[in-house]
């Protein structure tokens, strides 16, 4: 079974993945990027409401996932509102 810490290491491997791409691969980079947010999101969903389930409903919409987390935690990331 799954728990919380399965999306901060796949966030890490995305990351890592980034750090090794060409310079001139943007495309792929902000991919990466972009992915890595996203499993970190879920991350912190999941730890939330205890329900990774619910975090992968959220599919690619990483939008969707911060404002959940928002909701669910007023002070979530205040510095990045």
């Amino acid at each position: 079974m799954h728990k919380w810490y399965s999306f901060l290491w796949s966030g890490d491997e995305w990351l890592v993945a980034y750090s090794i791409l060409p310079l001139d691969l943007v495309s792929p980079a902000l991919f990466s990027i972009g992915h890595a947010l996203e499993l970190y999101l879920k991350a912190a969903n999941t730890k939330l409401t205890g329900d990774i389930d619910r975090a992968i409903k959220f599919q690619h919409n990483i939008k969707s996932i911060w404002d959940n987390c928002k909701l669910l935690d007023e002070n979530f990331l205040p510095s990045y509102e």
